[in-house]
């Protein structure tokens, strides 16, 4: 029964996999560029646009690279709403993945998911503007 579970779980995941327009020559566990580290985990905005309305969150998952070109492959996170009291986005794990070449995400700094009451939150302070009350 166990072996039926993982074998479906893993056609799951093989299905899931987007595919990649490069040839990957390597998986790799950990990339600095520009100062910024990426690895395993990683909580991205892999958006092609610098401010949208609603960021597309991925962890990463994989790296993929072929010598010159990186992509990764994430775990999707599904935005619910946006809790202004918080200045955060409310985000849920989706059984999704999707694979993104690091030159075309414009937000390229690492995000930090946050743990409050059982749910999930991403600060942006949304996309570096803030708010004020007068």
């Amino acid at each position: 029964m166990i072996g039926n579970r993982l074998v479906t779980q893993i056609q799951l995941l093989i299905s899931n996999i987007p595919e990649i327009t490069f040839k990957p020559l390597s998986t790799l566990k950990t990339l600095i560029i520009n100062g910024h580290k990426y690895s395993q985990n990683t909580v991205l905005n892999v958006l092609k646009e610098n401010f949208p309305t609603v960021p597309i969150i991925g962890k990463i998952r994989w790296i993929r690279y072929d010598g010159k070109t990186c992509a990764f492959v994430c775990k999707m996170y599904k935005v619910k709403c946006y809790v202004q009291q918080l200045r955060a986005f409310q985000v849920e794990e989706i059984n999704k993945f999707g694979s993104f070449l690091f030159e075309n995400i414009c937000y390229k700094k690492p995000l930090k998911l946050v743990a409050f009451h059982t749910f999930l939150y991403l600060p942006l302070h949304p996309y570096g503007k803030s708010f004020t009350v007068l």
